[in-house]
């Protein structure tokens, strides 16, 4: 059974009018899951990771449905603006290995958020987006994941500290901290654990 309920006679006809393979999306899911989410969290304001699928009609029932859009490129930076995204109220750039024209071009049409897990790239957000604010993306274990990003991505958390100091000192603004458990992770403990994790340095 597949997820749509779809009969074999109505997939012969999309195949017929669309070729194969074919990839359905139902948009009324996509708004059910982004509801449910949303309700479920209702203190947060949810960013849709647009490397996740970038097709512009799920960008903009995403974007109608009242999501931001976590981007990583200028290219991405400019689909989720052409889905009706505000730069400054709907974006963070949440890559920590930017190209600085790419920072530029983010800051200069108004998006002011990005996450960095390095001093180096601090130093580029300095640069060409000054007085931005800042996120800070620890490292955390991805243990129960199908992908594992811990090793690539993310600060240690003893250098947290130094790292949104020297945030500030660069006249930037920290505005908070961020992780990922890795994708598919089916072990709720690492966000439990990535939590603790924030609080420690919070504290």
């Amino acid at each position: 059974m597949n997820p749509f309920d779809l009969d074999r006679e109505r997939i012969a006809g999309y195949v017929a009018r669309h070729g194969s393979p074919l990839y359905l999306v139902s948009r009324e899911r996509l708004r059910e899951n982004f509801r449910r989410l949303d309700e479920g969290l209702p203190a947060a304001k949810l960013f849709y990771a647009v490397k996740a699928n970038p097709h512009p009609l799920i960008l903009e029932t995403l974007h109608e449905a009242g999501a931001g859009f976590d981007v990583a490129s200028k290219g991405e930076i400019q689909a989720a603006v052409g889905a009706g995204a505000n730069p400054r109220d709907d974006l963070i750039f949440a890559d920590t290995v930017k190209d600085p024209r790419h920072i530029r071009y983010a800051w200069d049409i108004g998006l002011d958020d990005f996450t960095y897990d390095n001093a180096s790239e601090l130093t580029q957000i300095a640069r060409h987006a000054p007085g931005a604010f800042v996120t800070l993306r620890l490292a955390v274990s991805n243990e129960g994941a199908v992908v594992h990003l811990s090793e690539k991505f993310g600060a240690p958390d003893d250098e947290a500290v130094p790292l949104l100091t020297a945030a500030r000192d660069a006249g930037l603004v920290p505005r908070g901290l961020s992780f990922h458990v890795g994708s598919q992770c089916l072990d709720d403990r690492r966000w439990v654990e990535a939590l603790e994790t924030c609080a420690r340095v919070r504290d």
